[in-house]
């Protein structure tokens, strides 16, 4: 018998939310940690009986091997767990428990995605390409990508079903503090990219996680020319509910170089909030992206494939290696 759909809960907990939960034990599978969260209680709302569980309140999950030889996951809940709700931005839990019959001692569980989140990696032998999405200023390192009417983040739910990248990929975003409201941070967007290519030194540390040379590539987001003025609301929380305004000129919102072509520079008839936020796989916009992304990864390995052709044509005329 199925559970009837249960009214989102009010307050701070009434809403979806995705959290990253960091250190899982190594042999924790995917199916037990879903299992784990599914069971996971969280409060209702006064209108609905005792129950405070449904069929399913787990909305999207991934688990992947961390550089540390633990797992992270990002999962996203229809509603907040009773356990999850002490987590706020800039506060992390830090708990102890048992998944699937293994003890984890140390699951730190946060809500900022700061520093390198692994969201998918290919089957062995193991990636050949990492693409790594890098927020803009301010921005939060996984909502900049999640659909904003829906549950769905492309990042870590399309990607990795996209043929010519589930085969090859390693998929990460990079998290950094840039927000501006009470901030007592020093750190220079120098500073920051500095702290980028560190994690990526750090990422590819591991014997494992690498087979010959990666290439990485790297999203970020642009500032387009529309976006929509943020007002205070009597709550205290900053929201885009202003007039849209154009911040920059169309040339500076392009971002591009001279030597790149125009018909690399796809236009996006969006604001520079949403032109990364896709709904499903069938999004035009979307599959612009993903077949961008897909040129990113194949070049490369074309043209490592025809220098290989090449110089095995010179060793079979020359009977020996010319190089």
């Amino acid at each position: 018998m199925s559970v009837p759909q249960v009214p989102r809960p009010g307050g701070a907990e009434a809403t979806q939310r995705t959290f990253r939960i960091c250190l899982i034990d190594e042999s924790v599978t995917k199916s037990q940690l879903h299992e784990w969260l599914r069971t996971l209680k969280f409060p209702l709302h006064p209108s609905v009986d005792s129950r405070d569980t449904v069929d399913d309140n787990v909305l999207a999950l991934s688990l992947v091997p961390s550089y540390d030889g633990s797992q992270t996951a990002a999962v996203t809940f229809s509603h907040t767990p009773r356990m999850f709700i002490p987590c706020k931005p800039r506060r992390h839990i830090d708990i102890a428990v048992e998944i699937g019959g293994i003890r984890n001692d140390e699951i730190v569980i946060d809500c900022d995605f700061y520093g390198m989140t692994p969201l998918y990696i290919c089957a062995e032998p193991g990636p050949t390409v990492d693409i790594i999405g890098v927020p803009g200023l301010s921005s939060h390192a996984f909502g900049t990508w999640k659909d904003s009417n829906g549950h769905k983040m492309w990042l870590r739910d399309f990607l990795c079903k996209e043929r010519g990248l589930k085969d090859c990929a390693r998929i990460l975003i990079y998290g950094y503090d840039s927000i501006l409201k009470d901030s007592t941070s020093t750190m220079t967007i120098r500073d920051h990219s500095r702290k980028l290519l560190d994690l990526v030194r750090s990422v590819r540390s591991e014997p494992e996680s690498t087979l010959g040379t990666v290439l990485t590539v790297y999203i970020y987001l642009p500032l387009h020319w529309w976006s929509l003025i943020k007002n205070k609301h009597a709550d205290g929380q900053w929201k885009k509910t202003g007039p849209p305004v154009r911040l920059v000129t169309m040339r500076s919102a392009r971002g591009a170089v001279p030597t790149e072509a125009s018909h690399d520079q796809v236009p996006i008839d969006t604001d520079h909030s949403e032109m990364v936020k896709f709904g499903s796989r069938a999004d035009v916009n979307y599959i612009t992206a993903r077949d961008r992304l897909k040129d990113c990864v194949e070049w490369p390995q074309t043209l490592a494939k025809a220098s290989e052709i090449a110089a095995n044509q010179i060793f079979e005329m020359d009977g020996k290696n010319t190089y």
